[in-house]
């Protein structure tokens, strides 16, 4: 307050800042059950993949009828995967649901609004019309970030350099995920006939290229020379999903196995009734199936140490509302929360179960293989073609050497 003779201070390590267009293979196309790869292979460059985004345009039939799902281009991948030096640092399996479930617990409607772009918006059951989509022709484009798609593009904010990388891309088998039902209708004229369906025409991966200041530049080509591991850490998304639930109302499922390196933290749960590839129905909701209580064991140790005892009948979930509302405290550390839902629109659209498991008893030998399984029990029956939804946010750990090229997978947690 008092400094009057304080001179101002100016962030000059970066020389440049610009985004680069990477394109796909030239025999990669983008119809369903494609394979795309875009690759980079410029060593010398400082590349920013948090700051990156996947641009793609395309076409919807029957855009006076239906219109793009909220998160639909993530719906039109079945697995988003990084390499760096030919290694898989990263992946994220059914990216439409992956990303609708972090991106429920994650968000606020502020984010929800900046996103647009991406083709989110926020579901609603009585309005639909993305933003994305030209009205009059059907055609859309979006920019999606990579953060929103995998958890090394969100947590690792630091430049990569010396790397070969790519960014891979298995299509959906179906694009019926990506619709939903325009509402209200095009009014005026004869409505089209028959079923709609998308067509993507053109993909890029956008990277942004640092070019640090010489003074950096020295500094960063000092630590670069000794070739020592330069470590990695971030959060990796692995669903697992239970494709048909039976009709019972307890359950017990071995979700998959762990380690002690690579532990769960948080884990999302949520169940859909017959909403996957129908373009009348909104993949972007979950169902309460009237949930009743859920525990989740991790080797010995089990969370939460209390039940729920849950009933969406009588409205009593606000157990369930207080950890998804914790989730934003905890995952961010922040000091207060901002959910997208309120309580009233978290029953209705999305009643995600967030558990948090971030401190759990340190194993003595650091690498022991535990069962991540999951009791949960419901009042009623579950219906038919009801699936269930495994979210682990946990921890993953790479390294590589910038000389050598060296990458492993493997390390302490974060």
């Amino acid at each position: 307050m008092l400094d009057l003779d304080r001179k101002p201070e100016f962030d000059e390590r970066l020389f440049k800042f610009e985004y680069h267009a990477h394109e796909s293979y030239a025999s990669s196309r983008f119809l369903p059950s494609d394979e795309v790869r875009f690759p980079f292979s410029q060593p010398g460059e400082y590349v920013l993949v948090s700051k990156s985004y996947l641009y793609v345009e395309g076409t919807l039939s029957k855009h006076d009828r239906y219109t793009l799902a909220p998160n639909a281009i993530a719906h039109a991948f079945d697995e988003v995967k990084l390499a760096i030096n030919g290694e898989i640092v990263d992946r994220t399996n059914y990216p439409g649901i992956t990303s609708n479930l972090k991106a429920y617990a994650s968000y606020n409607k502020s984010t929800i609004k900046g996103l647009e772009h991406a083709g989110w918006m926020i579901p609603t059951s009585n309005e639909a019309l993305n933003p994305c989509v030209d009205v009059n022709s059907g055609t859309f484009s979006a920019c999606v970030p990579l953060d929103t798609l995998l958890g090394f593009a969100e947590d690792y904010r630091q430049v990569l350099v010396n790397v070969r990388m790519e960014l891979i891309v298995n299509r959906s088998a179906s694009n019926t995920n990506m619709i939903i039902p325009r509402l209200p209708v095009a009014s005026g004229g004869t409505l089209s006939t028959g079923s709609p369906d998308v067509t993507i025409t053109k993909m890029i991966w956008y990277l942004p290229y640092a070019t640090p200041s010489d003074s950096e530049k020295v500094n960063l080509l000092t630590m670069l020379g000794k070739d020592e591991p330069i470590t990695m850490a971030f959060r990796s998304w692995n669903l697992t999903v239970f494709p048909s639930l039976p009709a019972n109302k307890e359950f017990s499922w071995t979700v998959r196995n762990t380690t002690d390196l690579e532990k769960p933290r948080y884990v999302l749960f949520a169940m859909q009734t017959d909403r996957q590839k129908k373009v009348d129905k909104n993949a972007g909701f979950f169902d309460h199936c009237k949930l009743k209580n859920l525990r989740l064991h991790i080797g010995s140790q089990v969370f939460p140490y209390s039940r729920l005892n849950l009933d969406f009948d009588k409205k009593r979930a606000t157990l369930l509302y207080q950890m998804y509302v914790e989730f934003q405290k905890s995952y961010y550390s922040k000091e207060w929360a901002e959910p997208l839902w309120t309580f009233e629109e978290f029953l209705k659209n999305a009643p995600i179960a967030i558990i948090d498991c971030s401190h759990q008893i340190e194993s003595s030998t650091g690498n022991n293989v535990v069962d991540v399984r999951l009791e949960f029990e419901t009042q009623d029956a579950v219906p038919a073609n009801t699936t269930a939804y495994c979210l682990l946010l946990q921890d993953s750990v790479v390294t590589y050497t910038p000389l050598s090229g060296i990458v492993r997978k493997g390390g302490g947690g974060m």
